[in-house]
């Protein structure tokens, strides 16, 4: 039980130091391209499970489509739930229709670990709810128009 908690702990600093480090980058009009290469290459490190973590939640917070397929990757083959249920809310996060799709495939699917299943549900309803959003606006401004 402590082990857990521990770990869970871990998995908590890692995720907030990463998110600062994309909004510091974000903040300051750096260019993200680096840091895009770099948290791809750490999604795919095969020997931490901290560094896929960050690579997820650093390539959510960066939130580029061109992401979609490597995180896509990481929340159907990786075998640490963490990690894929981290890919999960990047996708969430991302949007699009190719993160919409692989999120109702592993939501729906039987051979998925329920706390993936979870974050896939969590971050289809952040997607939707987005669209949502987006195309209310779009209604408003159609009416506006003459």
């Amino acid at each position: 039980m402590f082990e857990a908690w521990k770990i869970k702990r871990g998995m908590r600093k890692v995720k907030l130091e990463t998110t600062k480090m994309v909004r510091k980058a974000k903040a300051g009009g750096e260019s993200l391209d680096g840091l895009r290469a770099f948290f791809g290459l750490a999604l795919g490190d095969r020997h931490s499970i901290s560094v896929r973590v960050s690579g997820a939640v650093g390539l959510g917070e960066i939130s580029d489509p061109r992401d979609v397929e490597r995180l896509v990757r990481a929340m159907t083959g990786d075998s640490t739930y963490i990690v894929s249920a981290e890919a999960a809310t990047a996708l969430g996060k991302i949007g699009g229709e190719e993160a919409l799709t692989a999120l109702v495939v592993v939501k729906d699917a039987s051979e998925t670990d329920p706390r993936v299943k979870v974050a896939a549900m969590k971050a289809y309803a952040r997607v939707l709810r987005a669209e949502t959003a987006r195309l209310k606006t779009e209604v408003e401004r159609m009416k506006r128009e003459p």
